[in-house]
């Protein structure tokens, strides 16, 4: 099975911070899927879990970018209004 499949059905069990921040994803899916999909070879988990948080950490980045955006056009917007 792939990396990328793997997180796809994860991809939504995240650890969520106090203002709603997405911190990354639960170990506990990852390993529940594991055990579903009978992955048992240790080398394999390894290879497969590095992949997926790697993907993560890619999301995980892209939506703090996204979010910092957001925040430095609302602060624009403020500024602009103010004048």
């Amino acid at each position: 099975m792939l990396a990328w499949q793997l997180f796809q059905e994860c991809a939504s069990q995240v650890n969520v911070a106090g203002m709603g921040d997405i911190l990354g994803i639960r170990f506990e899916a990852v390993d529940f899927l594991f055990d579903l999909y009978n992955i048992r070879d240790r080398d394999e988990r390894v290879r497969l879990f590095e992949k997926i948080m790697t993907i993560d950490r890619i999301r995980v980045f892209q939506q703090h970018k996204k979010t910092e955006k957001a925040i430095a056009e609302q602060k624009n917007k403020s500024k602009a209004h103010r004048r």
